[in-house]
């Protein structure tokens, strides 16, 4: 690869997955998980056109707080994807928990006059996804729950620039620069995030995982970035000489 090539990667692709998956280099998952987020960068103070349509990712929570993201999507904007609005319920700071009925009356207010094509949702969250549906609120969707396939695929399109987040969404700002890999996992070998200042990341992770991974061509997605490890490294998916012909793995 040349320099300029090298650069240019990494300015794609920063951080742990750049030296993992393009170093080669088997670096420990430490700190903060979006490492490379910098508000200067990252974020828009409103949205760069109108959407096409939205979609929305749900966190769903008892005791922990219950988030909602609205994501904007134009591809013919640049950003073509951004997070316009944000709903965040922590139940400990407000000293009362919502039942599943006003959660569901708070999605139908959030997303009202929208054009929302899909509204992805915790697996977990069953009580929620009936009681949506006894409210008929249509378009709902289980998330793909796959951690960290999820986390490096949103950390692409914030870092090449394809998703940014509206400076009216202080939570999930918040979260960006809170998120930590859990320490007592990396040292046990497993990559695993705490379980704190999450919800809204995750409701992104959500959304944008389920609805646009390897799913919307105008979306440059990880495969393109294994193909260019592969073609750098001289490796197949199975570790032999690259072969055009065989599947993209997924990570």
């Amino acid at each position: 690869l040349t320099e300029d090539y090298k650069r240019q990667l990494k300015r794609e692709y920063k951080g742990l997955w750049y030296q993992r998956y393009i170093e080669g280099q088997w670096v420990l998952a430490e700190g903060t998980i979006y490492d490379f987020f910098d508000i200067a960068l990252h974020t828009i103070k409103l949205p760069p056109a109108l959407p096409i349509y939205y979609i929305v990712g749900i966190d769903y929570g008892t005791t922990n707080p219950t988030a909602f993201s609205l994501i904007g999507y134009n591809p013919n904007a640049f950003p073509n994807m951004w997070l316009e609005k944000e709903y965040y319920w922590d139940s400990r700071k407000e000293n009362r928990q919502k039942t599943d009925s006003e959660f569901a009356q708070d999605l139908q207010k959030f997303i009202r006059g929208l054009n929302v094509k899909a509204i992805y949702i915790d697996p977990s969250a069953a009580s929620f996804r009936a009681e949506l549906r006894k409210q008929n609120v249509q378009n709902i969707f289980d998330a793909e729950n796959e951690v960290l396939d999820g986390i490096r695929f949103q950390s692409l399109l914030i870092s090449n620039g394809t998703y940014k987040i509206c400076q009216n969404c202080h939570n999930a700002i918040k979260e960006y620069s809170q998120y930590r890999w859990d320490e007592k996992s990396v040292k046990m070998g497993e990559d695993r995030p705490l379980k704190e200042n999450d919800h809204l990341c995750d409701s992104q992770r959500y959304a944008l995982f389920t609805h646009f991974f390897n799913k919307n061509r105008d979306v440059k997605a990880p495969q393109a970035l294994e193909e260019r490890w592969q073609k750098a490294s001289g490796r197949s998916n199975f570790g032999g000489p690259f072969d055009q012909n065989q599947p993209y793995r997924r990570y």
